[in-house]
């Protein structure tokens, strides 16, 4: 054989051998059957991969262009009380406040993108306790045929009669919207919805569900002071409940003028703004006033088990102690006081809880030198699954689109896109502001607001108030009335009552079946 044929050969046999290897690799062959893959961090150039493709934001999969229409959002301005304006809806220009500028730049981005421009129109949203303004002026343009917004907000005082009145349409029902994203707020959504049908709610667009959704905040220096508990740390390990706010707040009460007589100038352990703050306590607890059958629809819950518990818990904890305050009144002896004088009391260092909103943050960190954190509101029993806050009825607004709106599928379209576009924009810098302790970002108060917001609990009994349940029932537990209750007369009052509001509720929901949207 010539050395030309001996080469080609040897060439032919190092080639057999190579695919042979090459096969038995692929195969999962090899000494001792170990793989042969590449090791972490070995280099694999030229090597083809597939990586699993990243799921993208449902909004962020939508496309298109409107070519200048404009999306119409009706909000609220209230001049004696701009608590109650909403500021999330638009901005005319960047002044170097964060959220202003973080929705400035959001309708921005929205607008280039998708060829729409944001409009946004305010009715006056007055102190009623009912019928206000805006509701007032929402029921006129419907009752007219009117197509003078896409969307409306609503406080949740009034959110009964527009559910009731049927001005509003089923959410659930529009195009391009997908409630099982993150930027919605699932909790809202099964606690608003009746029947499956979603006519109010919320998302990471809205801003003044959140500003006016109950926290707590405490004395840290106070707590330090009268025991060993780290509050933070107790919520993050689920073990945060009402028998140790109710320790607490036994331990720091007492007596500083020596008078005998409750009062102003005294330490205290929880400061009630009004009833509501004393429903937050409840609703944190676990409670509720109206729960869901399994159709979707309201039942009553007042009178069970679990909130007769509940509410004998707050009733031992509380009734007739030198350890709480309602703003209004004192528990025990009729004394007015202003609804400032939680706060001073707080910010004088002589008060552990207060009831309170992350509006009011802002102020306490210019007003104060306190060393104060915001927190949840406890648990019943550390076997609860979770930690719930109240949305104040009197401040708290919903978003719902009118039954006068002539193109749902563009409204369904721009609430996703605003909902998903704001999680990291104006939500986000709405944190940021919010938890300014002594004007220093803190992260474990921003922690305690994101557990808070996941836990916001919109109760269709409170809401509705059906035959009192809430004014009758509710805000007796304690005695709003002036002096403490004589005996634990929850079940009583509940029974006084129970007759009209299963009537009223049975009303509600035989209007909202023969709804057709």
């Amino acid at each position: 054989m010539s050395n030309t044929a001996k080469r080609m050969t040897a060439l032919a046999l190092a080639i057999l051998t190579l695919i042979t290897l090459l096969a038995l690799s692929a195969c999962g062959g090899g000494t001792g059957g170990e793989s042969d893959a590449p090791a972490p961090g070995e280099n694999t150039v030229g090597e083809e991969t597939t990586a699993p493709a990243e799921t993208k934001p449902h909004y962020q999969t939508l496309s298109g262009d409107y070519s200048g229409r404009t999306f119409r959002v009706l909000g609220m301005y209230n001049d004696s009380y701009p608590q109650f304006t909403n500021f999330e809806i638009w901005s005319e220009g960047e002044t170097g406040d964060i959220v202003n500028d973080a929705v400035f730049r959001r309708n921005l981005d929205i607008e280039q993108q998708y060829g729409v421009t944001i409009e946004q129109k305010l009715a006056e949203a007055d102190q009623a306790h009912s019928n206000t303004k805006l509701y007032k002026h929402i029921e006129s343009t419907v009752l007219a045929g009117e197509d003078s917004f896409d969307i409306f907000f609503i406080m949740l005082r009034d959110a009964d009669q527009i559910i009731a009145n049927a001005y509003s349409l089923d959410m659930a029902e529009f195009e391009y919207i997908d409630f099982s994203q993150p930027y919605w707020n699932q909790k809202t959504i099964e606690d608003i919805s009746i029947g499956g049908k979603v006519y109010l709610t919320n998302s990471d667009f809205s801003l003044i569900d959140k500003k006016r959704t109950y926290t707590l905040m405490y004395n840290r220096e106070l707590c330090s002071e009268y025991s060993d508990y780290k509050i933070e740390d107790m919520i993050y390990d689920g073990n945060w409940t009402l028998d140790i706010i109710a320790e607490l707040c036994d331990a720091v009460s007492f007596d500083i003028n020596g008078d005998g007589v409750p009062g102003i100038e005294d330490q205290w352990g929880l400061g009630f703004d009004s009833d509501k703050g004393l429903c937050s306590l409840l609703i944190g607890m676990g409670g509720s006033l109206a729960a869901k059958d399994e159709t979707g629809m309201p039942v009553i819950n007042v009178g069970s088990e679990r909130m007769i518990n509940i509410a004998q818990k707050i009733y031992d904890s509380f009734n007739g102690k030198y350890n709480y305050f309602f703003c209004g009144q004192y528990p025990w002896k009729v004394t007015h006081m202003r609804s400032a004088d939680a706060g001073a009391v707080f910010k004088a260092g002589r008060l552990l809880f207060i009831t309170s909103f992350p509006q009011s943050l802002v102020s306490f960190s210019a007003e104060s030198d306190l060393d104060y954190g915001i927190i949840t509101y406890p648990k019943y029993d550390e076997s609860q699954d979770g930690y719930y806050t109240y949305a104040d009825l009197w401040g708290c607004a919903l978003f719902g689109a009118p039954v006068t709106n002539p193109d749902t599928s563009f409204t369904g379209f721009m609430l996703e896109i605003l909902s998903g576009m704001s999680t990291d924009t104006t939500l986000k810098a709405y944190y940021e502001t919010s938890c300014k302790i002594k004007h220093v970002y803190d992260e474990t108060s921003a922690d305690m607001l994101d557990i808070t917001f996941s836990g916001i609990v919109f109760d269709l009994g409170t809401i509705f108030d059906w035959g009192g349940m809430y004014s009758t029932v509710i805000s007796q537990i304690l005695s709003m009335g002036g002096s403490p209750a004589k005996t634990f007369d929850y079940v009583s009052k509940w029974e006084s009552i129970k007759e009209k509001a299963e009537s009223e509720m049975d009303k509600t929901i035989e209007i909202i079946l023969a709804r057709e949207f």
